[in-house]
């Protein structure tokens, strides 16, 4: 015998099945870019290598120590921007976490329950779920965290003063 879900509990299961579908998207775009991040992993490093090689060889003749020093330079801007992508997945990883969660739970999660809390890895990731949580809009929340970061950066800011 099954029983018959109220209009609440449906909605709750749809949300949950919507939840789903956000969560296996967003692991199948991490999944899908990790191979290319490897792809470019495994460039840069031949471009790595090429280039000491180039400078090894270069070295030895005149003219050549500014290229090789620009192409040395720009190399490392390469791989600097580069680590924006893997930080990029490791947010989204971390983003979508609890969403998985809360949709394979087979019961309704607390929000304010430290257990759902928890589900969030990195204190920047809990500060955004508090202040949405609290807010009474997205708006407010987004506001919220934006004032909280000046104000973080302005008693960083302060600290860095030394006075002779």
């Amino acid at each position: 015998m099954t029983e018959k879900l109220t209009s609440s509990e449906q909605q709750i299961l749809h949300l949950k099945k919507i939840t789903q579908i956000g969560f296996i998207q967003a692991e199948h775009t991490v999944e899908e870019s990790e191979v290319q991040i490897n792809h470019l992993t495994q460039y840069f490093t031949e471009l790595v290598e090429l280039e000491l090689k180039l400078s090894q060889s270069l070295s030895q003749q005149d003219g050549h120590v500014e290229i090789i020093n620009r192409l040395s330079q720009v190399t490392q801007s390469i791989i600097m921007e580069f680590q924006f992508f893997d930080c990029l997945k490791q947010k989204i990883t971390h983003a979508v976490y609890p969403l998985k969660h809360w949709s394979e739970e087979n019961i309704v999660l607390d929000p304010y329950s430290e257990k759902f809390v928890n589900l969030y890895s990195t204190e920047e990731e809990r500060s955004l779920y508090q202040a949405i949580i609290s807010q009474p809009t997205t708006a407010a929340a987004l506001t919220q965290i934006a004032l909280n970061k000046i104000q973080q950066d302005e008693a960083e800011n302060e600290d860095d003063f030394e006075l002779f």
